[in-house]
């Protein structure tokens, strides 16, 4: 599945090349032509983010490789007269190959990463000043994930709910604080599972995540760089003293899918 995944992820590399390519072979510029026939609705637009990760952990190597893609809908839910304030949804799967490692902290350090599936939706509320150049963004969402199945071969699922708050830079630099409450209890199977696997009685966890982003004009990409840290302090937690924090590294490529507009 990793390896999958990670050919999926080049594929999608070059997915924005092969879409602006005309069929004489001749490359077009996509946003001129959006702007000239006004046929495209920019206040919908599909998403796509292809995201290759590298995941420190004690243990090294290919099994420290997360590639995440996400497919999903963005869409515009306000936009005040002066374009200063904007609201938006954002919301789609996500599939993704976490760290493979064989020890028990995997499963720890699943409680923060990003499942092999995770069903989310976020609203963004964007408040722009200095013409732009500087942009306040809050969000709050949730998702359903799944973390992976435990010796037993029985799946640990997360519902969770989170609160974050940001700040980009001339919309190049992006840096954001996010905090998540999780719950492993959405079905009394679930709980079984997540009890069983990690020796608690306790489901409920908080943990902070801190990231900056990049964007790098060369590349056509993005620079991930996060920050997780365990913030619940319960017993069970004090057995993976090397897992409760997390740092990731990784390159993002960001995919609009522009809806055509209905007719009307």
């Amino acid at each position: 599945m990793k390896y999958f995944t990670v050919a999926i992820f080049f594929i999608l590399l070059n997915l924005d090349s092969l879409l602006a390519q005309d069929s004489t072979g001749n490359f077009e510029d996509q946003n001129e032509t959006q702007s000239e026939d006004k046929e495209y609705d920019d206040t919908k637009k599909w998403k796509l983010e292809p995201l290759l990760g590298y995941t420190f952990s004690n243990r090294g190597g290919w099994a420290n490789i997360t590639p995440e893609i996400f497919l999903g809908f963005d869409t515009l839910i306000y936009k005040s007269s002066n374009k200063k304030h904007n609201f938006r949804l954002r919301s789609g799967p996500t599939i993704s190959s976490s760290s493979n490692d064989l020890d028990s902290g995997s499963f720890f350090r699943a409680i923060m990463l990003p499942g092999p599936a995770n069903l989310s939706a976020n609203a963004f509320y964007t408040f722009s000043i200095f013409q732009d150049k500087l942009q306040l963004v809050n969000m709050f969402g949730g998702s359903l994930k799944m973390m992976g199945s435990n010796t037993e071969n029985k799946s640990l699922t997360q519902n969770n709910i989170k609160f974050g708050t940001g700040l980009e830079i001339l919309k190049l630099l992006l840096i954001s604080a996010e905090h998540t409450w999780a719950w492993h209890n959405i079905t009394n199977e679930a709980e079984e599972n997540f009890n069983k696997t990690f020796h608690t009685c306790h489901t409920k966890v908080r943990y902070l995540t801190i990231t900056v982003e990049g964007y790098s004009e060369a590349m056509d990409m993005y620079i991930v760089f996060s920050w997780r840290k365990f913030l619940t302090a319960y017993n069970f937690s004090e057995n993976y003293t090397n897992d409760q924090k997390i740092v990731s590294i990784g390159i993002k490529k960001d995919l609009d899918l522009v809806t055509p507009a209905s007719n009307k």
